[in-house]
């Protein structure tokens, strides 16, 4: 099972007037514990920011699936809700999931997330079988 982390990363980068000016920004990690999402991220930026950085902060995150696709710089955080149904119980459960997805515009998002294979289930399409009757 995938982790996500979130860390915060604090450094000095200079301004358009050269006046050094301090930037934090978040960066997502995939890691099993803390340590190693602290240790991946000092890793991962270690050619990336010149000078002194230093983590000031990690929360485990809690996106179910993450969808990298080529030629995007766009990241949309996309929930999506859906009703599980306990045959032992007979109750309905409300089940709540975040993706975080790559894409040039809101309608790419979406025809992503519904038209991507979940690496998780192995379906091969979100796409509900509602959608696809006329």
């Amino acid at each position: 099972m995938r982790n996500w982390f979130t860390c915060k990363v604090k450094y000095f980068t200079q301004d358009e007037l050269g006046a050094p000016k301090g930037v934090t920004e978040p960066y997502l990690v995939d890691a099993v514990s803390y340590t190693e999402a602290e240790a991946r991220i000092y890793e991962a930026l270690e050619g990336v920011i010149h000078g002194d950085h230093e983590v000031m902060n990690i929360t485990k995150s809690n996106y179910s699936d993450v969808f990298d696709y080529e030629d995007t710089a766009t990241w949309y955080k996309c929930k999506i809700q859906y009703v599980s149904v306990d045959e032992k119980a007979e109750k309905e459960r409300k089940i709540t999931n975040q993706i975080l997805i790559s894409a040039n515009s809101v309608v790419d998002a979406c025809c992503l997330l519904y038209t991507s294979p979940s690496p998780r289930d192995g379906l091969l399409s979100r796409m509900p079988s509602s959608a696809w009757k006329k």
